[in-house]
This record gives C-alpha cells, sequence and structure tokens, in this order.
C-alpha cells in the first residue's frame, strides 16, 4: 500500500537533521534573537552619544564670555580581551576621549581666543558580541523595559455619582510638564466648563492658559475694551466665522465680548467654551501669566518677566521638556487632521496642493479616502495662523522640496538666506513668501528651508477693515510682511514698512508712521495684504453622521520639534471639544501602541544624560572660579559625575541583573526580557490588573504564555519569536502580503499595533500551498477575531510561532496544553539544569537550533573557511585567502549559576564552514540544537502509592549510566584585612591545627589544585591576632627571646562548608601588587578556591517535562523492580496518571 510520506526532512546546520511533520510552513527565516539588545547598543554607540553631547553642549558661563564646544568624541580600544576581563574580575570597557574647543572672550578689547583638547572621559562598558555586559569579572544583562509612551492620550470616564461623562485629555512628554485638560460638570450654575491642570497642580480655567499662550489683550492707548466692532471686522478679515450672538450687550467685564468672538470663531462656537470664558476673571495678557505663575508657585511673589520665564521653561524650553522622537511621532499620529476625518462627511471641497480637487463636499471618508487624502494633507495643505506669543515660537527648521508643493509654500517663512539669480528667488532669511516668490524659487532651488510650528496668513486690507487688522494683527500674531500686487511696500526711502521675521530675536513693531503708510496704501489702492505670521494649525470643516458641523484644528504637519508647541496646545484642546460631538477617538493605555519598549541603549544614553548634566554644574563652577587665561578643556571637566553615574547604573540599577546563566535557553530568555518595573516604570504594588492582562495587541510581539508565577506576574514579559523594536520604542510583528484573489506573496512587512488595527489579517492555518483557502477565513480586525470573506484580507501571519516566546515555541504539542501549564512549561525550561551527556530531544519544534546559535553558549563561526586545526580548546580555520581565524573554546569555567561552562569541537578537520555555523557545543547542547534533558521512557502508572501527588519514580540504571548526572563549580573566598591589632595573615602554620588537617595546603597555606577535599577540611589557613592582655614578666621574657612569633593568634581559616565536599578545582590569589584588581579598602588580599562537584540524581531532586508536568524524585527503584514493557526493555521513569486529566496538559 503506497502511503504519502507526511514529512520532510529539515538540516539545522551541518550536524542536525530532523523530520519536519508540520501542516503550517512556516515561510519566515528566524531573525537574530538578541538583536534587541546588540542592535541598540550599536545605537548608543554611533547615534545616542552624539545626541546627548549636542543637548548639553556648548557649555557657557554665567557672563556669556567662555564657552566650551563639543567637537567629536571616539571610542579607544579595550584595554583587555573579554576573558581576560573575566579571570581579572574587572569591567569589560573602552576609552572614551570627546575633542572639546574652548572659547574665551577677553572683556575688554573683544579677542576671541580658542583652545582644543582631546579630554578623556572615562572608561565606558562595552557590550561583548552576545548581548551582555562585563561588571566586575561577572556577565550581567540590562533587561528592556516597557513604559506608557509619551503622546496625547484622550479618555471618557462616567463618572457614577452623577452619570455624567468627563472627558479629559493630556498630553505626557518623556521628561518636562505634563498638561491636562478635563470637562467639569460640577458647577451647576455655569453648566460643562472645560479646566486645565499642568504638572498635575490644581486645576485652573482652560481659557486662562490660552489667553497666557497669545489669545488675549493687554490695555492700549486709546482702547475701547467694550466695543466689539473692531473684533468683528478683524475676524471676518481673517476668514473667521464670526457668531454675533455670544456677545452680551450690558457686559461689565473689559475685552469680555471680544474674547467670545475670538474663541468661539477659533474652536467653533461650543456651550463649553462660553461657559469657561464666562467664569474666567483674567482680562488681560498680563493677568494669565500671573495666573499661571500663581498656581505653578504658590509660594512666590508672581512678576510678568517671571511669569513669562515660567512659561517658556515649562513648555516651550527643549532642555526641560523633552517629547523625544516617539512622542513626536505619537503626537503627530494623534493630532493630525487625518484621523479624526474618518467616519464623517466633509463639509466643503478639499482642494489640494497646487489647486487639484481632492474630494468633493459631501463625500464620506472612508479609511480608503483617508489613505489616499494622506501625503497631501501631511504636505500642509489649508494652513491656518492662530494667535501666539512670539517669544514661546522657538520653530524648528524643515528642508522642503519646491516642486509640486508650491502651494503649500505660500506663507511659510524662509529660514536661510537664499541667493537666486532673479530677484525674488534672492530671499532673505525671515521673508515670508508669496505666491510669486514661491514661483520664482521653484524656477531656480530644488529645495528649501522653511520654519515649521509657525505660519503667515494673508489677510486682504481695505478702507472698511485696515484699522482693525493692524491693531489687533499686532496685539495677537505679528505682522510681517506687507505687499501689494504681491509686492513690499516700502517708505519714501524704499525701506521696507515691514522687518522680516526673525525668529527668538526681540522684533521690530511697525512704528506708527508705517502703520500710517498701510492705511494710506489700503485705503487708495486695492490688492493690500498684510501678513499675519502666528500659531501654524490646519483646519477643515467636517458633518459627522448626526449632520452637526464641525471644525477640525490640526498640528503643523511638518513640525518634528521635540518641545510642544502652541499648535499642538491648540490642536490638543479641539480634540478635547470635537470628542464632545463624538469626532475623535479614546484611548486604551494598555494596548501596545501606546506602550514603548526602552532598550540598552535608551537607558544607558538617560544615565550617560544625568551623568553629563551634573558634570556640565561642574564645569561652570570652574569656569566662574579659575583664572581665565589658564582655563583649558581638561581643567574644566571633571569626569568624576560622569563616571559614577554609569557604574551606578550597571552595578545596581533594577534593570541591571546577573545574567541568568542556568542553560542557553535560560540565557537568551534573560536578554529577551521585558520589564515594566524600575526607574520610571510601575512597582509591584500599585500594578493594577489591566496592566498585568493580555491585551489583543499582543499578537505577535508579547507572549502571552511566558511570565513569572508570583507577584511580578504580567509585569515581567517575553518578546515572541519574530518581534522586533522599531525606531521609536514600539514592538512590530512581521506578515505576508495578500494579494486580492488570496495569493501570498513574499513582500513581509513589519506592523506595529496601531497600523495593524488598520489590516485584514488571515490566519496562518488558513494557508495551504502559498494560498488562502475556500470563500471565508478566520482573520482579525482592530483585534476583535471574525470570519470574512477571502478577498478582504490584506495580510496573513507568518508563522504559527509567531505569537509565542522562545522557551514557549520548544514546547512540542503546545497547542494542547492548557494555558497555566504552557507557562510553567515555559518557565522550567529555563531552570534545567545542563547535564553531562546531554541529548536533543526526539520530539523537538524546530526552534532548538535557533536557541543554541543565538543563546552565546555555543562557538559561532564569525568567517567562511575550512577547519585547519580542531583541539578540545582551539579551533582554527582558514579561508581561500589563506587568512587564519582562531576560535578559543571555554573549558570547565564556573557560570553565574555555579554550573559548568564547557565547549566541545562538532566539527571535523577539514570541514567547509560559513559565518553563523556553529563550531562547539555549549552547555546543554548537542550538535548546536538546545538539549536540556534525556530522551527516556515513560510509563503513566501508579506504584505503591510511591507517585501520589505527582511524585517521580525513577529507575536505577538513570543515576548509574549517568543519564541524569550534572557538574557544578562551587566558589569559595576568603579575605585578608588589616586589624586595629596588626594585619591577618595567610598562612600554613595555623594554632591547634594537626598536621594531618593540612595535609592539603601548599607551603603559603593554599589548598592545591587537584586534592579532593570533604566538609570541613581546610582550603585556606588565615590567622587573626588576638587581643592583647598585660605580658606577664615570663610572657615578656619568651617574647624577648622568641620575637614578635608567639604573640597570639586565632585560627580563622576557610573550611569546606556542609555538602561542599569536591574536587579543587582552581585558587585564584587577589592582592595589592596587581594594578589591576581593586580590592575594598582594609583588603590586603583575597584568596578564591572554586571546588567542582559532580551530583548524581537522588531522591528528593525535582524533576519536570516541558507541559509543566513537575514532580519530586520519591523512590529510585532497581532496574528489576521497574515495570517492562512487552519486549521486557525495563521503563526509565513512572509518572502518576492522575496527574493528566484535571491539569489538561496532553501535550505530553
Amino acid at each position: 500500500m503506497d502511503t504519502k510520506q507526511t514529512y520532510h526532512v529539515v538540516h539545522y546546520g551541518n550536524k542536525a537533521v530532523r523530520r519536519d511533520y508540520s501542516k503550517v510552513s512556516s515561510g519566515l527565516e528566524m531573525p537574530d534573537l538578541t538583536e534587541i539588545q546588540t542592535d541598540s547598543f550599536d545605537w548608543f554607540l554611533k547615534e545616542g552619544i552624539r545626541e546627548v553631547f549636542e543637548d548639553i553642549y556648548p557649555i557657557s558661563n554665567y557672563n556669556g564670555n567662555i564657552r566650551l564646544k563639543f567637537l567629536d568624541y571616539e571610542f579607544g580600544e579595550p584595554k583587555y580581551t573579554i576573558n581576560e576581563c573575566k579571570y581579572k574580575e574587572i569591567n569589560y570597557c573602552a576609552p572614551l576621549k570627546a575633542r572639546m574647543e574652548l572659547e574665551v572672550v577677553d572683556p575688554e578689547t573683544g579677542e576671541v581666543l580658542t583652545k582644543w583638547e582631546e579630554v578623556f572621559l572615562g572608561d565606558f562598558p562595552l557590550m561583548t558580541p552576545t548581548g551582555t555586559f562585563i561588571i566586575n569579572g561577572a556577565e550581567r544583562v540590562i533587561v528592556s523595559q516597557i513604559v506608557r509612551s509619551p503622546g496625547a492620550y484622550f479618555d471618557i470616564v462616567n463618572e457614577e455619582r452623577t452619570g455624567k461623562d468627563t472627558y479629559t485629555c493630556e498630553l505626557i512628554p518623556s521628561r518636562g510638564t505634563w498638561l491636562e485638560f478635563m470637562s467639569d460638570d460640577k458647577k451647576a450654575a455655569l453648566g460643562r466648563i472645560l479646566n486645565v491642570s499642568i504638572d498635575r497642580r490644581r486645576k485652573i480655567l482652560s481659557s486662562i492658559l490660552f489667553k497666557a499662550i497669545g489669545m488675549s489683550l493687554n490695555h492700549e492707548k486709546g482702547d475701547d475694551a467694550f466695543d466689539t466692532t473692531g473684533m468683528k471686522k478683524f475676524l471676518k478679515a481673517l476668514g473667521h466665522e464670526v457668531y454675533e450672538d455670544v456677545v452680551v450687550p450690558e457686559e461689565t467685564r473689559e475685552y469680555q465680548n471680544d474674547y467670545m468672538l475670538l474663541y468661539t470663531s477659533v474652536f467653533g462656537n461650543y456651550e463649553e467654551v462660553k461657559n469657561t470664558l464666562a467664569a474666567d476673571k483674567t482680562n488681560t495678557t498680563q493677568e494669565a501669566l500671573l495666573s499661571v505663575y500663581e498656581n505653578q508657585r504658590a509660594d512666590e511673589i508672581a512678576t510678568v518677566d517671571g511669569a513669562l520665564n515660567l512659561m517658556d521653561a515649562k513648555f516651550f524650553d527643549y532642555r526641560r521638556y523633552d517629547l523625544t522622537k516617539a512622542g513626536r511621532y505619537k503626537v503627530r499620529k494623534k493630532l493630525n487632521i487625518l484621523d479624526r476625518m474618518e467616519g464623517n462627511i466633509l463639509a466643503e471641497d478639499l482642494i489640494g496642493a497646487n489647486g487639484r480637487l481632492l474630494a468633493r463636499k459631501g463625500t464620506e471618508v472612508t479609511k480608503e479616502v483617508r489613505n489616499r487624502l494622506r501625503d497631501e494633507i501631511n504636505r500642509g495643505i489649508n494652513m491656518r495662523a492662530l494667535p501666539f506669543v512670539h517669544r514661546f515660537s522657538h520653530p524648528t527648521v524643515a528642508t522642503v522640496t519646491v516642486k509640486g508643493n508650491e502651494s503649500c509654500l505660500v506663507g511659510r517663512v524662509l529660514a536661510e538666506d537664499l541667493e537666486g539669480e532673479s530677484d525674488r528667488a534672492n530671499s532673505e532669511m525671515g521673508t515670508v513668501l508669496t505666491e510669486e516668490d514661491v514661483k520664482a524659487i521653484a524656477a531656480e532651488f530644488e529645495t528649501v528651508d522653511i520654519y515649521t510650528g509657525i505660519y503667515a496668513q494673508p489677510v486682504k486690507v481695505n478702507n472698511n477693515n485696515v484699522n482693525a487688522v493692524l491693531n489687533y494683527g499686532n496685539r495677537l500674531y505679528v505682522i510681517a510682511r506687507a505687499t501689494k500686487d504681491d509686492l513690499d511696500i516700502t517708505n519714501e526711502e524704499g525701506e521696507l514698512l515691514v522687518s522680516r521675521y526673525i525668529p527668538d530675536m526681540e522684533l521690530d513693531v511697525l512704528t506708527v508712521a508705517g502703520k500710517e503708510a498701510v492705511t494710506a496704501a489700503a485705503t487708495k489702492e486695492e490688492g493690500v495684504t498684510l501678513w499675519l505670521v502666528g500659531a501654524a494649525v490646519q483646519e477643515i470643516y467636517v458633518e459627522t453622521i448626526d449632520g452637526a458641523r464641525v471644525k477640525l484644528i490640526g498640528i503643523d504637519p511638518l513640525n518634528d520639534k521635540h518641545t510642544i508647541t502652541m499648535s499642538d496646545m491648540y490642536a490638543l484642546y479641539d480634540y478635547e471639544l470635537t470628542m464632545l460631538d463624538g469626532v475623535g477617538n479614546q484611548d486604551d493605555i494598555d494596548m501596545l501602541a501606546n506602550r514603548r519598549i526602552r532598550t540598552v541603549g535608551e537607558l544607558i544614553q538617560n544615565q550617560f544624560r544625568i551623568g553629563l548634566s551634573r558634570m556640565e554644574r561642574v564645569v561652570k563652577e570652574r569656569m566662574s572660579i579659575s583664572e581665565v587665561a589658564s582655563l583649558t578643556p581638561k581643567q574644566l571637566t571633571n569626569t568624576r559625575p560622569l563616571t559614577a553615574a554609569i557604574k551606578e547604573f550597571f552595578s545596581s540599577s533594577q534593570l541591571s541583573q546577573f545574567m541568568d546563566q542556568e542553560n542557553p535557553l535560560a540565557e537568551l530568555s534573560n536578554k529577551r526580557r521585558i520589564s515594566a518595573l524600575g526607574p520610571g516604570g510601575l512597582t509591584r504594588e500599585r500594578a493594577s490588573f489591566e496592566v498585568r492582562d493580555i491585551h489583543n495587541s499582543h499578537y505577535g510581539r508579547i507572549c502571552p504564555i511566558e511570565t513569572p508565577e508570583g507577584p511580578n506576574i504580567g509585569l515581567i514579559n517575553y518578546l515572541t519569536t519574530y518581534a522586533k523594536v522599531n525606531e521609536y520604542g514600539f514592538l512590530e510583528t512581521p506578515y505576508r502580503k495578500v494579494e486580492k484573489d488570496g495569493t501570498l506573496t513574499n513582500e513581509i512587512r513589519y506592523m506595529d499595533a496601531a497600523e495593524e488595527y488598520d489590516h485584514v489579517i488571515a490566519q496562518v492555518d488558513e494557508i495551504v500551498d502559498g494560498k488562502l483557502v475556500g470563500d471565508q477565513v478566520v482573520a482579525r480586525i482592530a483585534g476583535e477575531t471574525v470570519m470574512v470573506s477571502t478577498d478582504e484580507v490584506d495580510y496573513a501571519d507568518v508563522s504559527p510561532r509567531q505569537t509565542v516566546s522562545v522557551a514557549t515555541a520548544c514546547v512540542p504539542f503546545l497547542e494542547n496544553d492548557d494555558g497555566h501549564r504552557a507557562l510553567m512549561g515555559a518557565n522550567m525550561q529555563r531552570q534545567a539544569v545542563p547535564l553531562l551527556n546531554p541529548h536533543s530531544p526526539y520530539v523537538g519544534t524546530g526552534m532548538e537550533y535557533a536557541v543554541g546559535r543565538y543563546s552565546g553558549a555555543a562557538c559561532v563561526a564569525t568567517a567562511e573557511g575550512t577547519v585547519t586545526y580542531v583541539d578540545a580548546r582551539t579551533i582554527i580555520t582558514e579561508d581561500d585567502n589563506g587568512k587564519e581565524t582562531v576560535y578559543q573554546l571555554t573549558k570547565y569555567d564556573r557560570s553565574n549559576s555555579s554550573t559548568c561552562l564547557n565547549q566541545k569541537p562538532i566539527v571535523w578537520q577539514g570541514e567547509r564552514v560559513r559565518p553563523g555555523d556553529i563550531l562547539a557545543d555549549g552547555p546543554s547542547m548537542e550538535n548546536g540544537e538546545l538539549a536540556l534533558g534525556q530522551n527516556v521512557t515513560v510509563a503513566f502508572m501508579t506504584w505503591h502509592g510511591y507517585n501520589y501527588e505527582d511524585a517521580v519514580i525513577m529507575s536505577e540504571r538513570m543515576q548509574s549510566e549517568d543519564f541524569y548526572t550534572s557538574v557544578h563549580i562551587e566558589e569559595y573566598d576568603i579575605e585578608c584585612r588589616s586589624t586595629k591589632l596588626g594585619d591577618e595573615e595567610i598562612t600554613r602554620d595555623i594554632p591547634n591545627v594537626s598536621e594531618s588537617a593540612c595535609r592539603n595546603l601548599d607551603s603559603r597555606g593554599i589548598v592545591m589544585v587537584g586534592a579532593e577535599v570533604r566538609e570541613g577540611d581546610i582550603l585556606v589557613g588565615k590567622v587573626t591576632p588576638k587581643g592583647q592582655s598585660e605580658a606577664t614578666p615570663e610572657e615578656k621574657l619568651l617574647l624577648a627571646i622568641f620575637g614578635e612569633k608567639s604573640r597570639e593568634v586565632r585560627d580563622n581559616s576557610l573550611k569546606v562548608p556542609h555538602g561542599g565536599a569536591g574536587t579543587v578545582h582552581s585558587v585564584r590569589v587577589f592582592n595589592r601588587k596587581d594594578k589591576d584588581t581593586e580590592l575594598a579598602p582594609g583588603v590586603n588580599e583575597v584568596v578564591k578556591v572554586y571546588i567542582v562537584q559532580k551530583r548524581k540524581i537522588s531522591e528528593g531532586d525535582k524533576m519536570a517535562g516541558r507541559h509543566g508536568n513537575k514532580g519530586v524524585i520519591s523512590k529510585i527503584n532497581p532496574v528489576e523492580d521497574m515495570p517492562y514493557m512487552e519486549d521486557g526493555t525495563p521503563i526509565d521513569i513512572m509518572l502518576n496518571p492522575f496527574g493528566v486529566p484535571s491539569r489538561m496538559n496532553i501535550g505530553q
């Protein structure tokens, strides 16, 4: 009978061969499993350090006449190799040097003196190629941390007491001020109002904050604070909708009606906005600034200057406020106008760059329409300027391609001097670009630098509105250009009436003569335009399904600044308001799109920043107290704060862990661990159930199974097999593109949780022979699992093991196990002790080779070539050009877990190897594959009650044939200290100890290598001086004859502790003569003795399978007492059959 073969043969490396019975093929090669560590540290060395230097330097003194500038940095070569560092018990590090330039300005002559120097900034720990650090000779791992991402978040909370919804939105930076808007219904007489909380302080009315950032007026000469005619004309000239019904004729507060008109025309005619303004008692900009100051610094006297400085420092100073790259990406995603348009109807035609009609009025914005509009919206169409304070703007510069973006550049402010052929293309920095300017620039330049976050709105002025526009334009905005028919208006001398707009500089205010000239021009002629610079926002009107017309305000899409801008504040507030109309989305803070990973590089960078900013203080102090003439960069720099910060992080941070080296899987899992604990994270006591729980966005990113049992459950997680961390720190997982007919392509796309929610993704088991099967398939959309028709599917999973971690993927038939038991199985594999004779499992999952290859326990080839020499300690390969590569193997070293690290060659002379091939097995490995246990015969049967309660009965053969025998190396150390009574001494001459007790000691009093020692044997002889009583005459005589020898000493030797018997493996002596060893104060010498034990399995030891079936050995039976199979083969192990049904781990 001819049966179709149900498996295919797979080769892992050069040695291991397996039969693959899987029905679902895994189409994607396993990525480098340690890249979360190595890639991140590479980024830190290449870019991360430079970012910090550029943030903190140049450092100036308080007078500003001395500046220390940073030019460049480089790492030297490490002084010792990795193995030398382990042996000497020192750090594996490289010297960091920076090139600095010191500029000193002579206060009298103004002459500038410069000095260059290379400054040594201390030794910096380096990462080994396997993703670990060597600190004091021990391998450590920096665990990645998962924290809430900076960004904008919106939530609607239903209050149980009142039954009303509270709308909250918060803007959270990585470091700096928290900004939070919240609705408040408590004051029933007012109706719902909107409050703001800055830095979690007492709430104030949100209108006060907006008045402080420019949406307000100060008293000016000849002002009528109750006349609204001018404001109405001004708003109409700007093109805003004016709601006349908000004016209260009998209003007694100054400017109150102006504010009602201004705020409703900017944000929309919301009751909440009117209620908030009605409750707001501040009338002018100055009063608003002082209110904010009093709210933040209640115990200080408020001044306007102090308030301006406070606002600037709180929000707009890049040294105190940092959204980071990830935060800006999240804010851009959340507050851009595009995603809020989806599901609504356009209330007006949408015109794209250069006048193309993108979508007609009445178009419903579906997912397809939104994706089509994305590029045009991101170019910056439909821009508007809103009121702002010039001193807070600090705009950044963006380079924009001119061709195709001409209409989007009109109104932008030039950030460079252009030297073109034509007059118009010859523009200076600070010029507001008009249509004719852009045309001329497009003819000569490909790209142009413009300021982001600010925009100049053109306002056509005439006899009717010119006074209103000049009055309010000067107070709410900055008038940055006056043109007639696209040409600058000049005075009689040919000078510009309005000076160019230069950010962060004192502005030349439009003079009385200038105002008169503009008024005269506007009165006489048509075509006069004033350009008002304000905060740049995008504005689009939509209609909701209920028919409400809603104005959407979005941020400037070109802005990539890492501090908050006034545009962000406007967009944030508008999002809060439009949520009242049902436009916008709530955020789920437990979704992985809102939690990001801080990898090694970023954690060290933060520590480096702390160290450098402490150093900055020292530099500033030295600048002010030192003699100016003798200053050099080296003298100014004190590296101690920097090295202390780095040392503290590596040796005592919660995220710097002693590497779990029990076996290769434990090592790899440690490097792929993700912790929610640690500085800036959660604490066990505070973490809620929701934070610990599995979220549907974990799919393919965080393993739903592997997590500790106990108080840390859900707070410590593990990366899944294919997951990667993207440049913003969000976890991504790969998917394969699917054609409309259901055929899979080879295009792989990595997506984060937010991107994935947009697509329909089929499950991997729906694929047969590279095609989706059937008309309907099981797929996921927005986290929900649904049935969809095949033509709707966009992507498909790449592998069934994509959803689980490395340890979980080592469990065969995982799908037949209950989740709790799978968790125990995955966790207990990491606790397996490396055996003397490892054997890879008969039934594996194909993951074993990847674990061996990437764990760092094996010796992996780095270059292609032929093996020319092999012995137990060395492997040499030679490439085609005759270049040799030498690999030194680890022999019988002690691991962090006191197990034995030993590498055994698996290649032969003459064998061809490629980079990535395994040359030598590490502990718990066979033929390059992970081998944690043994393949033994198991019977599920009871035996005289000995396997009650999960106990295990074992055959004596397991003991006698060394199936479960392991080697352990224990370290024992003793210190020689200086005491008040004299120094302790290592010696063979110990009082009251027989010669036989010292039989294993050499002449120095230290045990000899290879000696068999038992409990209580002396390893190192040491004597300590005893306290002296007043000597009797006889004792004095003895002292005089025999000298110091007979002084009283007591035995303080190092002895073998209980259970420590074995063979002495090696001895290390550290004393003050070695210049590399750092001994603690008062310690003169340290001796370490390593003892090897061969431990056979015995009753009372714990054993476990891969499915969470664990038990203690209760009896080791002689082979003849074990049950046997049909052919007479005795069974090796008996398990209790009752351990299976209730545990539901049928995979075993």
